[in-house]
């Protein structure tokens, strides 16, 4: 989920003409209310690799991204920040995605959407 998100991210900011996209966890959605996570970045492996490094083995080599952690009031919170794609779009796993609402897409159903990218 994660590299399909990054890829999302960086398409979409690059198609709204913005630096960083973000993903934020221990933040809650509607209110906005600090509720921490659970999730740490640094302990997650796919397979014997560490997340963060599988995710640039599994993305094209224009994913730029990193990871920020803190506690905010004792509770956790992690934050990815993805920047725009340049040159071309940023795929993970050979396919392109884009967010459409609130939702991460692949690119290629969208024609319109892809076109801008």
């Amino acid at each position: 989920m994660i590299g399909q998100r990054i890829s999302a991210l960086a398409n979409s900011a690059c198609k709204l003409g913005v630096p960083t996209a973000y993903m934020v966890w221990g933040v809650d959605d509607e209110t906005h209310e600090v509720v921490g996570s659970s999730f740490r970045y640094k302990l997650e492996k796919r397979g014997n690799e560490e997340l963060e490094n599988w995710l640039h083995h599994q993305l094209t080599d224009n994913a730029s991204f990193e990871f920020a952690e803190d506690e905010i009031g004792g509770m956790h919170v992690t934050v990815l920040m993805v920047h725009a794609a340049f040159y071309h779009t940023v795929d993970f796993e050979r396919v392109p995605y884009i967010r459409v609402g609130s939702y991460t897409k692949k690119l290629r159903e969208y024609p319109a959407i892809e076109s801008e990218v």
